[in-house]
């Protein structure tokens, strides 16, 4: 007889859970259904023996050049993140509204921080510009003499790559030897390009 009351009790249970998701917002449903249909797609789409395109590995001189750049750029972004974000929390808590409080008193500024603030994003500027302009310079350089030379011809919807020195021709993708300093030059046969 305990029994019966028992999965009678898990019945009634089971039902009452089930209606709460009924009961649930409309939106809730279609994102969980959602979810649901479409989550194992998109990480099926990961899956595979690749090696996945991205530009925080490089493989090249000038590309590791690129990411130390990058790098720093983005340190220093976040130092400067967390000194405004910090300095803003305080001041929302230090002087935040409380009960029976006047007013504050309004001012006009404040010369001295009007002044620092100028300064400081001026320093910040300077400090990210020297890297900036060595790394320009290094990836500027001409390729070395026994570089193969790779002509890039952008055309509308594809792209061709020549190779002058095999008196070769191919289309969309370079082919060109490991550890092998490679030239391209670029050029458009009809609009501006993205290579």
């Amino acid at each position: 007889m305990k029994r019966d009351r028992g999965a009678a009790g898990l019945a009634e249970q089971g039902a009452r859970s089930s209606h709460r998701l009924l009961r649930a917002p409309l939106l809730v449903r279609q994102l969980g259904l959602a979810a649901v249909l479409v989550g194992p797609g998109i990480l099926a789409g990961c899956a595979g023996p690749y090696h996945p395109q991205t530009a925080l590995e490089p493989e090249t001189e000038y590309g590791w050049k690129l990411q130390h750049l990058f790098e720093l750029i983005l340190a220093l972004a976040a130092v400067v993140f967390v000194a405004v974000e910090g300095m803003l929390l305080y001041t929302v808590w230090r002087f935040r509204a409380r009960p029976g409080q006047p007013r504050p008193r309004q001012i006009h500024g404040n010369t001295r921080f009007e002044i620092a603030w100028t300064i400081a994003p001026a320093v910040v500027l300077a400090i990210i510009a020297v890297p900036t302009v060595r790394t320009i310079f290094d990836v500027a350089t001409p390729p070395p003499g026994n570089s193969l030379r790779i002509e890039v011809i952008g055309h509308q919807w594809w792209w061709e790559y020549r190779y002058p020195d095999f008196n070769v021709v191919t289309a969309n993708e370079p082919h060109m030897p490991t550890s092998t300093n490679v030239s391209f030059d670029l050029t458009s046969a009809d609009v501006i390009h993205s290579f």
